[in-house]
């Protein structure tokens, strides 16, 4: 089994071959990144085993404001079902964690302002564990119009 990774892929430059008959070779490719070997998880002791992860869901919101990422293996019926879950802290700015930053995020900031919130939580840009009006000026200048 080779190995087991998680990749972040970017369609934008890639060609739609979803009604093409045959590929000619010249077709442009999705960009991928790799985000996580399984394989370094394992070898620095945290999951005994790396296994063909079959599903991966978002879990609940921590408490920290970062989002937990949950993977379970498909164990075949071979060993114990294995559930992985890590912490994923979204990107600042991004309050609805949607990959994007809109005037939805900035509504959000706005009706958070003044709150305490998480160490990772997306409304705080400034890292301050609180809510104010420079994260919503900050984050309103990296948002799409």
């Amino acid at each position: 089994m080779g190995p087991t990774a998680l990749y972040e892929i970017d369609v934008a430059r890639a060609d739609n071959v979803l009604h093409v008959d045959a590929l000619s070779g010249h077709e442009r490719p999705v960009a991928k990144r790799l985000v996580l070997n399984f394989d370094d998880v394992r070898r620095a002791g945290h999951v005994e085993r790396v296994g063909s992860f079959e599903a991966m869901i978002f879990g609940p919101k921590l408490e920290d404001g970062r989002h937990s990422l949950l993977f379970v293996e498909d164990n075949d019926g071979a060993v114990a079902t294995q559930v992985v879950a890590f912490a994923v802290a979204p990107h600042r700015c991004d309050a609805d964690f949607d990959g994007n930053i809109t005037r939805s995020d900035l509504e959000l900031i706005r009706r958070s302002l003044g709150k305490r919130v998480g160490r990772y939580d997306a409304r705080d840009k400034n890292h301050n564990r609180r809510v104010d009006w420079h994260e919503l000026r900050g984050c309103a200048a990296r948002a799409k119009r």
